[in-house]
């Protein structure tokens, strides 16, 4: 796909995704009777035995988070995680298991909002540089031959597509050698009032087996 039409792809996404709030430890988290609800989705090339695209798609609250990672092609639930402060419930369709671990307080994988920030972190230690801008979209690129603390291999390429609008990366392609990794950030929403907390829930998988994990 030419540039032109992956930018012009990255603003009718743009387009839809909802503003969320500045970044705080409240609003990162979805606030404390909402939801964040968001999702991405990766096509990995050139890896070893890794090939496919796999939809990710979290839920994230002041009190825990849910991420639910299935096969993009048949929808089927390839693992699913939940988290809160007092339990960590990790299901594994191949293996049909139910772990059990000790909980935490942070998401397992950065909101948009989080991610906008690393980003621009990444920006103010000249690890990425803008390369251009259309339609609402900034297009970066990482620096050539990268050195910590941008990359720990000097053959990692990337570009990013970054909403004007809310600062979301849009778009992320990391190509190195062979290897490529495209995730692209589809939606976004939140959900409020107190049934948003179910969302949080990990989804009944009958016939599973409980591994507990727990100190």
């Amino acid at each position: 796909m030419s540039i032109t039409r992956t930018i012009a792809a990255a603003a009718a996404i743009a387009s839809s995704l909802a503003v969320a709030a500045p970044v705080t430890s409240a609003s990162a988290h979805g606030g404390s009777s909402s939801v964040l609800e968001y999702n991405k989705v990766t096509t990995i090339s050139g890896s070893a035995g890794n090939d496919g695209t796999t939809s990710m798609t979290g839920f994230v609250g002041a009190h825990g988070s849910r991420y639910v990672y299935a096969d993009e092609a048949t929808g089927a639930v390839k693992t699913e995680n939940a988290v809160s402060p007092r339990i960590w419930k990790a299901f594994d369709a191949s293996t049909n298991t139910i772990t059990l671990r000790d909980g935490f307080d942070e998401p397992l994988d950065p909101t948009p909002a989080q991610e906008a920030k690393y980003f621009q972190d990444g920006v103010a230690k000249g690890c990425y540089v803008k390369v251009g801008s259309a339609d609402g979209i900034d297009r970066y690129k990482m620096v050539d031959q990268p050195q910590l603390p941008c990359s720990d291999d000097p053959a990692t390429q990337e570009t990013d597509l970054v909403d004007q609008r809310t600062g979301y990366l849009v778009q992320r392609v990391t190509t190195n050698g062979t290897f490529k990794q495209d995730t692209r950030l589809t939606y976004t929403r939140t959900h409020h009032g107190r049934g948003a907390a179910k969302l949080l829930k990990l989804a009944p998988h009958p016939g599973a087996k409980v591994i507990d994990e727990r100190s």
